[in-house]
């Protein structure tokens, strides 16, 4: 980032050991509360138990794959907020809290009297501001913060819903798929509902990092004119929880990316064993640089379309890189990580 760019910046908030303390039980209430009554975003996959990127990932891999194998396209638009966090107004917060979720009383209270009268202040190398009161936002590195923020856009969820656009969501990430049955006047109504709930709400959609994207096999691509679907950046690739997709859902591109960074690793490894002293590594130092090697190996056995017909040549890449991994630091065999 540069740090010149004041948008490279985030608030920071001191935050007691006894504060997050209390914020864990009241979350753990919360929780009881949302998933005893069902209230829980079932189309959300951050911060509940039992979900993840992978689970989010997985479900719109699979839902894109059926919609090719169906002879169809798919519009895959991924939906960036800016400091989205920062955003959340307080009045917008607790009437949701209230109306939606069915927090009243003194709980309701509480709530309020943790969002409001906090303050803040800008400090600029040796130079301070004076103090301003904080009246949107979740505190930065609480624990309450996400969940808090993923109650307030639910609303989104049912407004997309509504437009019968298959749909996930991740924390401030949000991507809908629809097919190609749909017409391109119903997919641009719903991207300006879906700006004017964000507008309405006081979030800000990134548009730099919005982007648009049609997948499915070659010969259905060539019957789409996308002259009409403008309203976003329209790529042949795009990342989404640090996955890239591209148009034949062949991932080439986010082999190359973990190739890439597995290749940096060995020169890195190789550089330190010949010029560092040798007594300061590890006896294996390999464990150093597993996050990469498993990351590559995970991607071939985990990745289904790894397995198509279509995708020898990126699965290859991987076999070639992964057995050669060890090599610089180790006696291992190359067939020592061999992965199949």
């Amino acid at each position: 980032m540069d740090k010149e760019e004041l948008s490279s910046y985030r608030p920071i908030s001191n935050l007691s050991l006894i504060y997050k303390t209390i914020e864990r039980v009241v979350k753990s209430r919360l929780m009881n509360h949302l998933t005893s009554n069902s209230l829980l975003n079932s189309h959300q996959s951050a911060y509940c138990k039992h979900h993840s990127t992978e689970t989010a990932l997985l479900y719109i891999h699979n839902h894109l794959v059926s919609v090719i194998r169906s002879q169809k396209v798919s519009c895959l638009c991924f939906l960036d907020l800016s400091a989205a966090f920062d955003t959340i107004d307080h009045d917008i917060l607790i009437t949701r809290l209230s109306s939606w979720f069915g927090i009243r009383g003194s709980v309701l209270s509480w709530f309020k009297s943790n969002l409001s009268s906090r303050c803040f202040r800008v400090k600029c190398e040796t130079d301070l501001s004076s103090w301003y009161t904080s009246s949107c936002g979740v505190p930065q590195g609480s624990v309450l913060g996400p969940l808090l923020f993923v109650m307030y856009t639910t609303p989104l969820t049912t407004l997309i819903s509504s437009y019968s656009l298959n749909h996930h969501r991740y924390a401030d990430d949000s991507s809908f798929f629809p097919s190609f049955r749909l017409t391109s006047s119903h997919l641009h109504n719903a991207l300006d509902r879906i700006s004017s709930w964000m507008t309405a709400n006081l979030l800000t959609l990134n548009s730099s990092k919005t982007e648009f994207l049609l997948i499915g096999l070659s010969k259905q691509l060539a019957k789409i004119n996308n002259s009409s679907l403008n309203t976003t950046v329209t790529t042949h690739s795009a990342r989404n929880l640090s996955l890239i997709f591209d148009e034949h859902l062949t991932f080439s591109d986010q082999i190359s990316s973990v190739a890439k960074s597995c290749y940096y690793c060995i020169c890195q490894l190789a550089v330190s064993v010949h010029t560092s002293i040798p007594k300061q590594l590890p006896p294996s130092p390999l464990p150093l640089f597993t996050p990469s090697l498993t990351a590559a190996a995970l991607f071939i056995t985990t990745c289904p379309s790894l397995r198509s017909p279509g995708s020898n040549r990126s699965r290859t890449l991987l076999h070639v890189l992964l057995p050669k991994f060890p090599n610089p630091v180790t006696s291992l065999p190359s067939f020592g990580l061999c992965t199949g």
